[in-house]
C-alpha cells in the first residue's frame, strides 16, 4: 500500500497534479499498459507492431492531462485573486 501512496504523492509533488488530474493520469496510464499487454499477447497478423501507436497516443494524452490540469489550476488561482 505504501507504493500506491508514494506514487500518489509523486504525482502531486513532481507533476503538481490535482486529485482529479492524478485520477485521470492513473486511469489513462493503466489503460495504456493494459492495451499494450493485450496487443503483445494477441495473435495479430502484424506481429504486435501496433503497440507503438498506442504508447505514443497514451504519452500525448498523459501530457495533455498534465497541461490541462496546470491550466485549470492557473485559471482558478487567477480568478480567486481578482
Amino acid at each position: 500500500m505504501s507504493i500506491v501512496r508514494d506514487y500518489w504523492r509523486w504525482l502531486g509533488e513532481r507533476l503538481r497534479l490535482s486529485i482529479a488530474g492524478r485520477s485521470a493520469f492513473s486511469l489513462v496510464l493503466m489503460l495504456a499498459v493494459a492495451g499494450a499487454v493485450a496487443d503483445a499477447v494477441s495473435d495479430s497478423p502484424d506481429g504486435g507492431q501496433a503497440g507503438g501507436v498506442l504508447l505514443v497516443f497514451a504519452a500525448v494524452v498523459l501530457t495533455g492531462i498534465v497541461c490541462l490540469d496546470a491550466a485549470v489550476r492557473g485559471l482558478r488561482s487567477t480568478t480567486r485573486r481578482s
